[in-house]
């Protein structure tokens, strides 16, 4: 079994755009290892990792910027800012990898591992918002909403091909 969790956020203030994003990796994996030759640190590994990979960000515009979604132009007094979140559709997904080491070999108190594997995770989900002014009529509203989906569906068909990512570990452990 295994731990690993990383976050990170960047602010960055343009001219007339404030971006906001944040970077969440938090996964679990429960791992079965099989050593095929005996004498060997050679395994090749199987299981399962618990994931919930993420990314969030926030535009914000000032000055009567514009955002574009779909094609279309809409200035602030429109919307004022988007959100886009981009995760991963299995949070249980299914891992293999190959290695060497290991850490729980008799006669070793100090062991060093390395395993390079790939977690079909499914390609990602993208979930796009604007904050749309109350003022807006409903017409120009059910536009901005019509080219926000649009805009989110080409986003997902961009990703459609990252459905497996590569994980690389390495590790040491010590017996007492």
């Amino acid at each position: 079994m295994g731990i690993n969790a990383f976050s990170y956020g960047i602010d960055i203030e343009e001219t007339d755009v404030k971006y906001k994003a944040d970077l969440n990796l938090l996964n679990v994996s429960t791992l079965v290892d099989y050593h095929p030759f005996k004498n060997s640190g050679l395994r090749l590994t199987g299981g399962v990792v618990f994931n919930n990979n993420k990314v969030e960000g926030n535009a914000q515009a000032r000055n009567n910027q514009e955002f574009e979604f779909n094609g279309n132009t809409y200035n602030t007094s429109q919307i004022g800012s988007a959100k886009a979140k981009v995760s991963l559709p299995n949070s249980v997904a299914p891992y293999l990898g190959i290695g060497w080491g290991n850490a729980v070999r008799p006669g070793n108190r100090l062991s060093f591992a390395v395993n390079l594997g790939v977690m079909f995770t499914g390609s990602p989900n993208v979930d796009v918002t604007g904050n749309i002014d109350p003022s807006v009529p409903a017409a120009t509203r059910e536009q901005i909403l019509r080219d926000v989906k649009a805009e989110e569906r080409q986003l997902e068909k961009d990703l459609d091909g990252y459905s497996i990512y590569p994980v690389l570990s390495v590790g040491v452990s010590y017996h007492f």
